[in-house]
């Protein structure tokens, strides 16, 4: 496991919350419903969250794509691990003396 497994808490609820308010087109009540928390639940975590309701689609957009790069880093890493693996395995050191 390493750093790109784990998003911390915090980061997930905020982008459920601009989630929920970008599906409910800003509607606190019922983004608050489909969370499964009270709207004044709600009102106090868009307000930790320094969260614009009108501008939820935005910041949302702005998340999916950054992890849609991470994504993108993490895949690309992993197919250039795969190729220096296959690279290895048809390598083989020269031996070292004179057998001819």
């Amino acid at each position: 496991m390493n750093s790109y497994d784990v998003i911390p808490l915090k980061l997930v609820e905020k982008n459920a919350i601009l989630a929920a308010l970008s599906f409910t087109t800003g509607n606190k009540e019922l983004a608050a419903k489909l969370l499964g928390i009270g709207k004044t639940t709600l009102y106090r975590k868009i307000k930790r969250y320094n969260i614009n309701p009108e501008n939820a689609n935005k910041e949302l957009d702005k998340w999916l794509s950054a992890q849609r790069e991470v994504a993108e880093a993490i895949l690309t890493r992993s197919i250039d691990n795969e190729r220096m693996i296959k690279r290895a395995k048809f390598y083989r050191p020269r031996k070292k003396g004179g057998n001819s």
